[in-house]
């Protein structure tokens, strides 16, 4: 599931990113898939190195707020129903790598 802090379309998820600095990057061991009814995508991890996701890499300086944030996302995404899990990955973006979370499918 996406949120963008670079795109001004009013949508439910955009909520979640303000406040945040944001930067592009790319995670390598992942794809993209469409799960039957959804209207979104969803990252399966692959393991393999030469799949590579593009990803919008958001951090906000507060701790609680990233607290929350993460709170809030385990939540929509379903975390502790098991529909998806929140793993740590390294994003490769312009100012080199950064962990970042990433929702997927479970």
């Amino acid at each position: 599931r996406a949120s963008r802090d670079d795109i001004s379309v009013n949508v439910a998820w955009n909520h979640w990113s303000e406040g945040c600095a944001g930067r592009d990057g790319k995670v390598a061991g992942f794809q993209l898939h469409s799960l039957d009814g959804a209207s979104y995508p969803v990252a399966l991890e692959t393991d393999n190195p030469n799949d590579v996701i593009v990803v919008r890499a958001m951090t906000w300086n507060d701790k609680e707020v990233i607290k929350h944030k993460l709170e809030h996302g385990d939540h929509v995404n379903g975390v502790a129903n098991g529909h998806f899990k929140r793993k740590v990955v390294n994003a490769v973006t312009a100012i080199g790598k950064v962990p970042a979370y990433i929702y997927i499918e479970h």
